[in-house]
């Protein structure tokens, strides 16, 4: 599993990488929590969406963390974008740089 905490005081989006092998499930946990917490509201809703590089599947959210589980075939550079929407509309979005190697 990868964590990813995301900053509530940043700016922008943040854009982070990983790598995996080939042929692997991995589940990405993407915490909006502290990002909720210190806008005083709660996460609604998480949309995953990505490459055609890459499967995402079995996407949960429970108190403002976001699962997913991401899957390359073969050889593949992707993105993923885990978007957040809060109950007072705003959203917060964080990108997922996957390198799939299958040596």
């Amino acid at each position: 599993m990868k964590r990813i905490f995301v900053n509530p005081w940043r700016n922008d989006t943040e854009h982070r990488s990983f790598s995996q092998n080939a042929g692997s499930d991995i589940v990405y946990r993407v915490d909006f929590s502290k990002c909720a917490s210190s806008r005083g509201t709660s996460v609604s809703s998480v949309a995953w969406t990505g490459d055609s590089s890459l499967t995402i599947a079995d996407e949960t959210v429970t108190s403002g963390v976001a699962d997913g589980t991401v899957t390359g075939t073969s050889s593949c550079r992707g993105t993923i974008k885990v978007s957040a929407t809060f109950a007072d509309g705003d959203k917060e979005i964080q990108l997922l740089s996957i390198l799939v190697d299958d040596k």
